[in-house]
């Protein structure tokens, strides 16, 4: 059984490639078939002038998965680091982050769920055909008129990525519960609620049957480091992979169909957390597709990793 859903998308584009290769690998997919919510933990690197791509990380578990994560999560606190300090890739140079680094990646690998990054060159063309997601003449994007242009552009590549991806793994009448780390996308309430109607506008164009609840929030909103510990995966795995476009560019050897676990300009803790996404497979599974220019600097050349088949693919 394909746990992957047939999404209907346009041809000729990023998501027809990922789609024929998903329903292609059925292997490849969790299934969220049993549980009655489906929870996402996003976060991004690579936002910085000095990174060649930007990267989006993405984590979801069904909420029955997320329960039996949450009881370990919560020993491995007390165990390691019981003073609520928090995860991050940036603070691991701390004695108890990098302690605490093996064992939290260690309890991700078990969650029935998936890790999905989108990692896009920032010599590629803009996903949307005139490079701007909307018309903001539209009274109703009137609240996305003040957001600056690369922030909108960031927040609905998010948005159309995650609206396809639950279009083919999500179920009917699932709710979504979605956190992200509170950066530029969601600075303040008022950009956060523009964000949640968004996402629901848009993950509608790919939905082909009616789902539950749809809720967005931050890590602000957290109690007891619940939420910024399983959003701390895509950000441990975001900050790697942007360190290892980073160095693979900066020593000459980036290759689009080549994704390097090691090299002499990646820094430890990267390679320590691409070693664990790449060798260890227990129920987790894992994805990284990476998006770059054509030689025409026209269109899209989509490369898809999974650790277990690696395909390129033009779109």
């Amino acid at each position: 059984m394909n746990n992957w859903r047939d999404v209907n998308v346009s041809e000729n584009t990023i998501f027809s490639v990922l789609n024929r290769n998903f329903l292609s690998n059925p292997s490849t997919m969790p299934s969220f078939d049993s549980f009655t919510s489906v929870i996402v933990g996003s976060d991004y690197s690579g936002e910085s002038k000095a990174e060649p791509y930007v990267v989006y990380s993405f984590l979801l578990a069904g909420h029955e998965a997320w329960a039996a994560w949450e009881k370990r999560r919560l020993q491995l606190r007390q165990q390691i680091m019981p003073d609520n300090r928090r995860m991050s890739y940036k603070k691991l140079g701390d004695r108890y982050r990098r302690e605490f680094l093996g064992p939290i990646l260690e309890i991700a690998d078990e969650l029935e769920g998936l890790s999905i990054s989108l990692a896009i060159s920032k010599a590629a063309p803009s996903l949307f055909p005139k490079g701007v997601p909307l018309d903001l003449s539209n009274p109703e994007f009137a609240a996305f008129r003040n957001w600056k242009g690369e922030v909108l552009e960031k927040a609905f590549n998010l948005l159309h990525f995650t609206g396809f991806i639950l279009a083919g793994l999500a179920r009917e009448n699932q709710n979504v519960y979605w956190f992200t780390d509170q950066d530029e996308i969601a600075a303040n309430p008022i950009m956060l609620e523009a964000f949640t109607k968004a996402f629901g506008w848009i993950a509608n164009g790919y939905l082909e049957f009616d789902m539950g609840h749809f809720r967005c929030g931050t890590t602000s909103c957290d109690i007891g480091n619940q939420i910024e510990d399983f959003v701390c995966i895509p950000d441990l795995i975001a900050g790697a992979i942007s360190e290892q476009f980073r160095a693979s560019t900066s020593f000459g050897v980036q290759n689009n169909g080549v994704f390097w676990l090691t090299g002499a300009e990646m820094k430890d803790k990267a390679q320590s957390i691409l070693f664990w996404y790449a060798t260890r497979q227990k129920a987790l599974k894992k994805h990284i597709i990476v998006i770059d220019p054509t030689d025409d600097l026209k269109a899209h050349k989509v490369s898809w990793f999974n650790f277990t088949n690696q395909s390129t693919h033009v779109a």
